[in-house]
């Protein structure tokens, strides 16, 4: 019997050789055939359990360099909740004991300038960093002139990319080049949404001005549906915002006339304190629910039971019942250890009605999300236990199914959860595990279940009858975790897409799909990353600076499908910048709503069916916010569920 190990001519690569005595560099190309090597401990240290006294690659416990043989080195680690991996060293199956320790491990130093690489401990008597290499301690222990710049995990550092790659470690420091101040621009007058803009050629029949835009003589000038404001002065124009920069005074404006009154809600113009929040101008917001309090009723009621803590992922559904016309249901994740769903009721008017918890005995419910039937699937956060769950809003706990769904396999950190089905007769579904080794899941049911749920309206079995669990595998296209787009397949192992994951995809978390694409982030790396469902290609972009940041083409992608939506609002969490935040037409990012007293993220956000109530939960401060436009209008909101959560 021939025994085969399969290996893997990888791109090439440039391997670090650096002389101490001389403190020179010396570099050699070469491809590299290689294989998945799991992080093992042999012991502590590993040269007393190592042949000839060194340690090879990817075994420890090392202490320094000499322990390790040959150019290896030995990673040092701190005990960072299992962030820090160990270059060129994949976490094997069953090793979460030895990624959550503090054990260090001998690795292999390559050369990758300009990409975000963990090199080993840099000093300035021995060993210094190159461009983008760490860690470092001080200036002196870079190359050159570059300096050594301090990060909090995976932060940014400008001059390099790859942050959060496979061979960025958490927390390290790197040398990057030292970086002039620009001068400090004077401060223009904030334009937002709809603020008025000066259009220097003016407009006419020919080319007629949009809304907000002048100037205009008559209604003749502006785009059809449009009339032309006239003023002598700085009045208001309804339907814009007047003091930005294109506000001259005197200047015809065109604009949409109302039916509703003038609208006061200015996206982005954070004036008005209200329960703790900081809202842009024209928002109203109150408090309806906190944990370990009974939710008060507008007839004077309140709830049995009091509202469930750590609430998380959340959604708004049509109350089908004849009691409640016009009326709709807010469903809400409990991430407590005793977790579970809860639902508050509210009536046509936007009034809270009812609280009670539709689902009990499951634990960790973290993300979810909606399914084109109208049933809210609820994920547990829970390891080997986690399973994903199936939850009909319109019916109490004890009518509910005590069995999972098919999607959660043999368990996981299981997160968010969106669908694909504009083939209603092939549709598939999708989970996000938050693990370092965690892939993402599809699920495609059987095809006789999905036609009977065609045939009868009846959909209760689609998601509970076992049909074809596949995973993802990424394929970037140089081979590199630093690589901002690739191709990607989906594999019937789940062990092998695993390792995948934790190369090119750690700890994956919010997740949508809007036609053909599927968006989801991953909170290791702070990436969104957006797969084409038909063409099987895939780009990655940071989130650092915000979701679609520099991506306006794919927010008119996303707010196209709506002609209704001005804004796409999303939750973001961030240790300064919790909060609710909204990108328009162009790409231009605002904060819509932020808070100084309240410290925990943001999640839940959903939208009553009238547009009109936004629902958003601050998760340990336990609260639910109702929040709404003083001037009546709705919001013409569309919500992508790409949110990355703090735990």
């Amino acid at each position: 019997t021939t025994t085969t190990t399969t290996t893997t001519t990888m791109p090439t690569l440039v391997l670090s050789s650096k002389i101490p005595s001389d403190i020179t560099q010396q570099w050699s190309l070469e491809s590299i055939t290689t294989s998945v090597k799991y992080v093992e401990y042999v012991g502590n240290p590993c040269t007393s359990f190592s042949p000839g006294g060194e340690c090879v690659e990817c075994t420890g416990d090392c202490d320094d360099d000499s322990d390790c043989a040959g150019d290896l080195r030995c990673a040092q680690r701190r005990s960072s909740g299992g962030e820090e991996l160990v270059p060129g060293c994949v976490w094997g199956p069953g090793s979460d004991s030895l990624r959550f320790d503090d054990s260090d491990y001998c690795f292999l130093p390559i050369s990758q300038p300009g990409i975000m690489n963990y090199v080993g401990e840099c000093s300035s008597g021995s060993y210094l960093c190159g461009l983008c290499e760490g860690d470092c301690d001080s200036d002196s222990s870079c190359e050159g002139d570059m300096v050594c710049v301090e990060r909090s995990g995976y932060s940014a550092v400008q001059g390099c990319t790859g942050e959060g790659g496979s061979r960025d470690m958490y927390d390290k420091d790197v040398c990057a080049p030292a970086q002039v101040p620009s001068p400090t621009p004077p401060s223009p007058t904030p334009d937002y949404l709809n603020s008025l803009i000066f259009n220097s050629n003016g407009c006419s029949g020919n080319s007629p001005c949009t809304n907000c835009e002048g100037p205009c003589s008559t209604s003749n000038d502006c785009e059809a549906d449009l009339v032309c404001f006239q003023r002598s002065a700085s009045e208001s124009v309804p339907g814009c915002v007047t003091r930005g920069s294109g506000d001259v005074s005197g200047t015809n404006y065109c604009h949409e006339e109302l039916t509703n009154g003038m609208p006061t809600y200015i996206p982005g113009d954070l004036t008005k304190r209200e329960n703790g929040l900081v809202l842009s101008t024209g928002l109203s917001a109150r408090i309806i629910a906190q944990t370990g309090s009974r939710v008060s009723y507008t007839n004077g009621g309140r709830s049995a039971s009091s509202f469930h803590g750590d609430p998380d992922a959340g959604a708004v559904f049509e109350d089908t019942s004849v009691t409640n016309t016009g009326g709709w249901i807010y469903v809400s994740n409990s991430e407590k250890s005793v977790g579970g769903v809860g639902a508050i009721t509210f009536n046509s008017n936007g009034d809270v009605i009812n609280y009670e918890m539709i689902l009990e005995n499951t634990s960790q419910n973290c993300g979810g999300g909606k399914t084109y039937w109208g049933t809210w699937v609820t994920c547990e956060e829970n390891g080997s236990s986690g399973q994903v769950w199936e939850v009909d809003p319109a019916l109490p706990s004890n009518s509910q199914r005590n069995f999972p769904t098919v999607l959660g396999g043999t368990g996981g950190n299981y997160e968010s959860f969106a669908y694909d089905a504009r083939d209603r007769f092939n549709p598939t579904f999708y989970v996000t595990n938050d693990s370092s080794s965690g892939s993402l899941v599809r699920f495609t049911p059987d095809a006789n279940t999905v036609q009977q749920a065609e045939q009868s309206g009846d959909y209760s079995n689609v998601l509970t009858t076992s049909g074809t669990l596949e995973w993802l595998m990424l394929h970037p296209v140089s081979g590199s975790a630093g690589d901002a787009s690739g191709t990607f397949s989906w594999t019937s192992s789940r062990n092998t897409a695993d390792s995948n994951a934790n190369q090119f995809y750690q700890n994956t978390e919010g997740i949508d799909i809007r036609n053909g694409l599927l968006y989801f982030v991953t909170k290791r790396s702070k990436h969104l990353y957006i797969l084409d469902l038909d063409a099987l290609t895939y780009t990655k972009t940071s989130t650092v600076s915000g979701a679609f940041d520099g991506q306006p083409d794919q927010i008119k992608r996303i707010l196209d499908q709506d002609p209704e939506s001005e804004m796409l609002y999303f939750c973001e969490e961030a240790s300064s910048d919790n909060g609710i935040h909204a990108r328009d037409y162009e790409g231009n990012f605002y904060t819509i709503i932020d808070s100084d007293t309240l410290s925990s993220e943001t999640t839940g956000l959903a939208f009553s069916p009238d547009n009109k109530h936004m629902y958003i939960s601050y998760q340990s401060d336990g609260l639910i916010y109702d929040i709404v436009r003083e001037d009546g209008y709705p919001f013409g909101s569309m919500r992508l569920d790409i949110k990355y959560h703090a735990d």
